[in-house]
């Protein structure tokens, strides 16, 4: 089914339903639409919500372009296709801000019949990727999404700007050492022996720069102790198939930011995070035995890899030091380059040569043959069959991307999974989805049994993997309380 609203010159609102099973407008009836079992294509957020608020299935054509192709479609994107396939321009027909009556159009089977025909493509072309059971849990979690997202976020506005002071101070002060240390370059141009150092800060500066970015416009100029933060979903999807909002991208916000948001209502925020979840899954999928036991006894992977094969006891392993090592683990599995990894861990204000890093991912390889059997085989097959059931078709993407996005995807699809299993039990357990960002999920709650929430959440998680990793029974989360009230 297909429906679209219409402003007339008279500012009234016309509604119009298109049945691609008999290709006709026909006049809505929600006790046959609910027998039928049908999902609705919308192509504007105010109608996604008015769907929503009378509980029909929907999504937007956006989003389902982006499952059918696999990448992100922009609006000039869908212009192209509804050009070529409808005859018309998509931004002009479905804009957000309709400025025109579109009656007579609309009111047309032909104009609807052609539109059809590009959503029927897509639909067979999700099915022909083994995305069906992806497209029904989009639609399943849609409804959660905007509960989530469109409701404004609280932060306490004195401490997130007293954090931007501070970050700010931060580059200040790496701008300078920057400044003094290219002080000794020669009159001839030639590059000082400090210049690995100065490397090292402009790794460091860039990262700050792009972290102070991140922060929302709403803060500057707030004099209020608590501010509020407006996000916006629209389901127009993405080529890592990952969620995300806009105006702000809180997805997208600092660490350090997430820790000054408050609950709208509840008395607690609490963070539920999986631990090493790509590399547990990347495990999985590779059928690495041994990092799938460490997982399972609760151990940190990213702890027991660098004692591995650093040769030290895991207690000898400093934070830091996980954190480097993380990142160059990371950063293999994506397929960087060995100077975009020294970057990466000059960011986090590690020096680290070339040979080192070289070496440790050597031994990361041998250590872990499955992996590299996996990750090679990645690079050169042109389609790989995924655990959720995809046909993950992969010759247009470049070799050293596919894993991260393999694992983006899977990541992706057990978040959905686990949102709509929370959803269907926030009332009755007292809590509140709050957030999701990849891999964690905050919940706002007044329940007092946190023990009892914690139990039931892990049982989402764990039934959520467990269901593709036939090998993964238990998932390690890490839970973090951001606000308590007094």
């Amino acid at each position: 089914m297909i429906y679209a609203s219409n402003r007339t010159h008279g500012n009234s609102i016309q509604e119009f339903w298109f049945n691609m099973q008999d290709n006709e407008l026909v006049q809505f009836d929600k006790a046959v639409f609910l027998k039928k079992q049908y999902f609705v294509i919308n192509f504007r957020n105010v109608d996604e919500k008015q769907l929503i608020a009378k509980e029909i299935h929907t999504i937007s054509a956006q989003t389902l372009m982006s499952i059918a192709g696999g990448c992100s479609y922009r609006i000039e994107d869908m212009d192209f296709l509804f050009m070529r396939g409808a005859k018309v321009r998509y931004s002009e027909i479905f804009g957000e801000e309709q400025k025109t009556d579109h009656s007579l159009v609309f009111h047309s089977n032909r104009f609807w019949g052609r539109i059809a025909c590009i959503i029927q493509e897509c639909i067979e072309l999700i099915y022909r990727q083994g995305l069906q059971c992806f497209l029904l849990l989009e639609i399943k979690v849609i409804p959660v999404l905007h509960t989530m997202f469109d409701t404004p976020y609280p932060v306490d506005s004195k401490r997130a700007i007293e954090i931007y002071k501070k970050l700010k101070q931060e580059l200040t002060l790496l701008q300078k050492q920057i400044s003094f240390k290219n002080l000794g370059k020669t009159a001839t141009g030639k590059k000082s022996s400090n210049d690995k150092e100065v490397q090292n800060l402009i790794a460091q500066r860039n990262k700050l720069e792009n972290k102070l970015m991140r922060f929302p416009k709403e803060l500057s100029g707030i004099r209020k102790e608590k501010a509020f933060i407006f996000s916006k979903f629209r389901s127009i999807g993405s080529d890592t198939f990952r969620i995300s909002t806009y105006s702000a991208n809180i997805q997208g916000f600092p660490k350090e930011l997430r820790q000054c948001l408050l609950p709208r209502q509840c008395k607690k925020l609490i963070e539920y995070d999986i631990v090493c979840s790509q590399l547990m899954l990347l495990a999985g999928l590779a059928e690495e035995d041994s990092l799938i036991q460490c997982y399972l006894r609760e151990m940190d992977l990213y702890t027991f890899i660098s004692s591995e094969i650093l040769e030290k006891s895991k207690d000898e392993i400093f934070a830091k030091e996980r954190g480097i090592y993380k990142t160059i683990i990371l950063q293999t599995l994506y397929g960087a380059g060995i100077d975009t990894m020294q970057a990466e861990v000059q960011g986090i204000g590690c020096r680290m040569n070339n040979q080192k890093i070289r070496e440790f991912k050597r031994r990361f390889y041998k250590l872990f043959p499955a992996i590299r059997k996996y990750v090679e085989r990645v690079k050169t097959v042109e389609e790989i069959t995924l655990p959720t059931g995809r046909n993950y078709c992969m010759k247009n993407i470049v070799p050293y991307s596919r894993l991260a996005r393999i694992l983006q995807y899977i990541e992706a699809e057990l978040l959905r999974k686990i949102l709509i299993a929370l959803s269907e039990k926030s009332v009755e357990m007292k809590f509140g989805i709050y957030l999701c960002i990849h891999d964690s999920i905050f919940i706002e709650t007044s329940n007092e049994d946190i023990a009892g929430l914690r139990e039931f959440i892990l049982k989402c998680f764990n039934k959520a993997v467990s269901e593709y990793f036939k090998n993964i029974k238990k998932i390690n989360i890490k839970e973090t309380i951001f606000y308590e009230e007094s």
